[in-house]
């Protein structure tokens, strides 16, 4: 088998598992995501503003550990 036939075949695959669960009702959005009414916001109960982390995880020792 060539590399050419299986990577053709393989998305093939790919493909007609997407098609097979298209159909499939559970998997299809039935309206927005709500939340729920009874649940606390623990940041404004306890008064603090809240905070995006979007600098990455940073160690003690290395600073920031790059990918």
């Amino acid at each position: 088998m060539s590399r050419r036939k299986l990577l053709r075949n393989g998305a093939q695959a790919v493909l007609a598992g997407g098609a097979a669960l298209s159909g499939i009702p559970s998997l299809e959005a039935h309206g927005s995501a709500k939340s729920t009414p009874n649940a606390v916001d623990y940041y404004q109960k306890l008064g603090v503003a809240p905070l995006i982390n979007a600098a990455g995880t940073y160690t003690v020792l290395s600073a920031s550990t790059m990918p």
